[in-house]
């Protein structure tokens, strides 16, 4: 079954007092303190994340935070499924091209991904664009839990998490998405509320926004006049974090003062 809570509890989960690392959580909404609960108990668990989010919610920072607090200082490895052609994120990910071996495991060569994520995390963004065979080494190598590297036989020894649109439930319906593999992912799946779920979160995460902001340029944090705090957050915000981030960023760089009317 996948780690999940009913939604309606929420409204009970204590808060940390030390900050998120990933925006995605910043709040203190139904929708952020059941995000929130949902990290704090997949964290330490070892098997695959599955998270689900809408275009321009940041589903690697949730991911970071996950492998930060369950793997420290071990690599974290992550993969653009959609950003090249097929050939290339096979090469990404495996290193060779699928093959015959001896040991009938999965061969990948010892600077591929899978490799590289030993001890920590393998991240794949947007998993539904893995072609199908690509899906299927993919879930071999999740069944088996070994790898020959290089001739070597191994463990794999990574935490397994991915992201993917809403979409992915139809695609494995339809079969454009291995069941086996979705299985595996979402032993652990997380539905990311889109910001539209989250209007009450926006001026936390502005202020926060415009913290990250000055802290990167090495400057004063300016600040929102009450009004702009309000106007942001009748925003529906259709691109999520990702349009609010660069939203953010445009008024700061336009405003010379210290409060953004």
């Amino acid at each position: 079954m996948p780690n999940t809570i009913p939604f309606a509890a929420a409204a009970s989960i204590a808060h940390e007092s030390r900050p998120w690392r990933s925006l995605e959580l910043v709040g203190e909404s139904i929708a952020a303190c059941r995000l929130q609960e949902l990290v704090r108990r997949t964290a330490h668990l070892e098997s695959g994340v599955l998270l689900v989010a809408d275009p321009g919610a940041d589903a690697e920072s949730i991911a970071r935070e996950l492998h930060t607090r369950a793997r420290g200082s071990a690599p974290f490895v992550a993969v653009d499924c959609g950003a090249s052609d097929a050939a290339a994120v096979e090469s990404a990910i495996f290193g060779i091209p699928a093959g015959q071996s001896t040991s009938d495991l999965e061969r990948v060569s010892s600077t591929s991904s899978a490799a590289s994520a030993r001890g920590g995390t393998l991240f794949l963004q947007d998993v539904v664009d893995l072609p199908s065979a690509l899906q299927a080494r993919l879930s071999r190598m999740a069944r088996d839990r070994e790898m020959q590297v290089d001739g070597e036989i191994v463990t794999t020894d990574f935490r397994l998490m991915a992201s993917a649109p809403a979409s992915i439930d139809s695609d494995v319906r339809e079969n454009r998405f291995r069941a086996d593999l979705y299985r595996r992912l979402a032993a652990s799946r997380i539905d990311m509320p889109p910001l539209r779920a989250r209007l009450e979160d926006v001026p936390a995460l502005a202020s926060r926004l415009l913290e990250d902001l000055a802290a990167e340029s090495g400057t004063t944090a300016q600040s929102f006049a009450p009004a702009s705090l309000a106007l942001l957050s009748a925003v529906n915000w259709p691109g999520n974090l990702a349009e609010l981030r660069a939203v953010i960023g445009d008024l700061a760089r336009k405003t010379a003062t210290d409060v953004i009317q």
